[in-house]
């Protein structure tokens, strides 16, 4: 996976658990693995209503690609262990050239363009098969 699919994962990872908790809570990091779909059973495209605080249009899950464990980061503890995120390509229908924004984190505080929405994760869990 390359280091900018890993930074959009970790940015959505962060966006999709962010909205579910309260602002005192403490999240998880999330480091996201690529997925194949093995299609056992195939996964359907599906388009759903979708909004966020820069835009409200129709998405298609196109398919999956990101399968994102919580993971103990510079030895700090897993808050919830069995919580993950599945991570789907999307296209919204409707065009987005979105806002700069800033952004602060554990590494600093950002400038960023943002632009079209590429992935959308949901809660999810996992096990693992032989």
């Amino acid at each position: 996976m390359s280091l900018k699919r890993a930074m959009i994962c970790s940015v959505a990872a962060l966006v999709a658990t962010a909205a579910a908790v309260p602002a005192q809570a403490v999240l998880d990091h999330y480091k996201c693995y690529a997925a194949k779909d093995l299609k056992q059973p195939q996964f359907a495209r599906t388009t759903l209503p979708t909004a966020d605080q820069f835009v409200a249009t129709n998405t298609e899950f196109k398919s999956p690609a990101f399968v994102c464990n919580p993971v103990s980061k510079n030895g700090s503890p897993i808050i919830n262990p069995n919580d993950h995120l599945v991570c789907y390509k999307i296209k919204d229908e409707q065009k987005f050239d979105g806002p700069n924004v800033t952004v602060t984190d554990q590494f600093g505080t950002l400038k960023l363009d943002v632009k079209k929405a590429k992935l959308l994760c949901v809660p999810g869990s996992k096990t693992i098969v032989p």
